[in-house]
């Protein structure tokens, strides 16, 4: 995990390469963006990337814990990550359910500890998101 000079010294990096995003990207129709390829290289130079994303959300998540929210069950079913695959903490599946849906079929029910602090979520089982809220 990042120190807290680390994480301030990258958490301003990515605030510059989001500030720099919302000042040169279009935006289309559909909500969606991008970057016009005349910025794109202006943007690499911030240096932001994804794997300093993800240790910017661990630090935060793991400093602040927050009552709610939204993990990676890991492939071994029994850790939570961020979307980079950092580690959060430990899962356990407590429940499994058959449903018909687009995405599995089964919703997976999880008790998981983090930081000390314990949520309760439901998921698509291994590899999937997983929203949280803390347990009573």
């Amino acid at each position: 995990m990042l120190t807290a000079e680390t994480y301030a010294t990258e958490r301003a990096i990515c605030d510059r390469a989001d500030a720099y995003w919302r000042a040169n990207a279009t935006f289309g129709r559909d909500g969606g963006s991008s970057l016009p390829a005349d910025a794109r290289l202006g943007y690499a130079a911030i240096g932001c990337d994804n794997a300093m994303r993800g240790r910017v959300e661990q630090y935060e998540i793991l400093t602040t814990l927050p009552d709610r929210l939204t993990v990676y069950v890991g492939s071994d079913g029994a850790t939570v990550t961020t979307w980079t695959g950092d580690a959060l903490g430990a899962a356990r599946e407590t429940s499994r359910w058959r449903v018909q849906s687009y995405v599995g079929s089964h919703m997976h029910s999880y008790r998981v500890r983090i930081g000390g602090k314990h949520y309760v979520g439901r998921g698509f089982g291994p590899g999937m998101v997983l929203n949280l809220k803390a347990a009573r």
